[in-house]
């Protein structure tokens, strides 16, 4: 136990959001107290640094939306998911291939665009 939370620590320090709930989907069984403490974490850092894109299509966004609904704080989330949609609609007007336009999207939103 000790060990796995110097490691996400670690990774968390990396932004490596995935890794850190996979692992602790893979060694802690679903009501476990650990695994909803680490989730916790994970997810309390994702909404400091506002990094929802890391998660957004992975199997973790589900429990994260809901994170966020039971502890009322989904305006972050909503606010960036609104701003993703603005931006796809926005470039699909632009130019007739996404392509084009995915090396001028910000950070953010290049990986997952296609």
């Amino acid at each position: 136990m000790f060990y796995f939370l110097i490691v996400s620590q670690r990774m968390l320090s990396l932004e490596k959001y995935v890794y850190v709930l996979d692992a602790a989907v893979s060694q802690w069984a679903p009501d476990d107290p650990l695994l909803h403490e680490c989730r916790s974490r994970v997810f309390d850092r994702v909404r400091e640094r506002a990094h929802f894109g890391h998660l957004r299509h992975t199997r973790h966004f589900e429990a994260l939306s809901l994170y966020y609904i039971s502890r009322h704080e989904l305006e972050p989330l909503l606010a960036h998911l609104l701003r993703y949609r603005w931006y796809l609609s926005s470039i699909s007007f632009q130019s007739p291939s996404l392509r084009s336009c995915s090396q001028d999207a910000p950070p953010e939103y290049r990986d997952n665009i296609f």
